[in-house]
Order: structure tokens, then sequence, then C-alpha cells
């Protein structure tokens, strides 16, 4: 579940919907389901009122306002569906998606896949700052990607940061927090 723009929430649902809720009197209430048609373990506001969400091997792009699909980008691999975040915002006009064995850049304002690049097992994804990107890997490798404009390239990694896969990572302060699997917490600092 996660909070839009609006003050709205927005989930997927484990029978492929897309849920959007409204608090009313310290309780939530469901205001509109979309039909996903496949199924979801991430969903991104990229514009006020429109969101992206997987589903099977599409990324489909819903207007809010409309309640319904607006567009849909077709013809990625299967998805490695471990948690994680599987989306993320580069700029204003482009979005990184992570199938399982590459990260897919997007012009979510045309609806036009531009680039994929080669990332065996990636698990999640985390925007560090406006050109810096983590992934998590399935083997528990951490890989630092360069986002230069509709340019992404390998920066750096961290070879066996984990036993098992990274399903979270985020920044507090000046330190990089990772996840895996069997719950083990690390931290890095950034230099």
């Amino acid at each position: 579940m996660k909070e839009l723009q609006s003050g709205k929430l927005i989930s997927t649902m484990d029978n492929y919907d897309i849920k959007v809720w409204i608090k009313k009197n310290n309780t939530l209430e469901c205001e509109f389901t979309l039909k996903n048609g496949g199924k979801s373990y991430d969903i991104l506001e990229v514009r006020k009122n429109e969101v992206v969400a997987l589903s099977g091997n599409n990324i489909n792009f819903y207007d809010l306002n409309k309640r319904d699909k607006i567009n849909s980008i077709s013809g990625f691999e299967g998805h490695n569906f471990n948690p994680g975040k599987k989306f993320c915002l580069v700029n204003h006009e482009l979005l990184l998606f992570c199938g399982s064995d590459n990260i897919f850049l997007v012009d979510y304002k045309a609806y036009q896949l531009i680039n994929k690049i080669a990332c065996e097992k990636i698990i999640t994804l985390y925007k560090l700052s406006s050109n810096c990107i983590f992934s998590g890997q399935e083997n528990g490798d951490i890989k630092q990607w360069q986002c230069n404009g509709r340019d992404t390239k390998l920066y750096s990694y961290k070879k066996e940061a984990h036993t098992n896969f990274i399903c979270l990572i985020f920044r507090l302060n000046n330190q990089i927090f990772t996840g895996d699997n069997f719950g083990n917490i690390k931290f890095w600092d950034l230099k």
C-alpha cells in the first residue's frame, strides 16, 4: 500500500486488482477498483493521479481520475516476484523498472521503452540521488548504477553483500541500509 499525492492510498491485491482507498472516520474505504489483469508486486505514482503497475509481461499506466487504463507497454520478460521495489523514477520523464534479468529504462511521458540493461537476478531498486540508483540482487550483491539522461551504466558493486536475496534498500542520513530475505540488515557508509 502506498500514499498518493492526493492523500488517498493505493494497493495491489492478490486477485490482481488495484484498489484506491480513502480515509473516512479513522477507517479506510475502497473508493474504486481497477482490473490489472496480472499479478503485481509494485505500483508507483509517476504523475499526480497517474500510476504504473506490473501485469504479467506488461507495465500498465492508469489514470486515476478516469479510473481506467490509458496505456500499456508489453514484451518484458517474466518478472521476479519477490518482495521489493520494482519501479524507480529517474527524473520527470524517465522510469527504471526491473525484470528478472534486465533493468528497463522507460519514457513514461511517451509510454515508450528506451533501453534494456542486462542485470542478472535483480530483486529491488532504490534511487539514492538524481543520477545514482542501487539494485539488490538475488545472490546478495548490491550494484550501483549511474544514470545520466537516457544513459544508464553500472558504476560499482559490492559482491556478496548478503548471503541471500536483497529485498530492501533505503537511505538514512549518510548510510544505506540493506535487508535480505533471512531478516538480516546491514548498513553501508556513503563515501
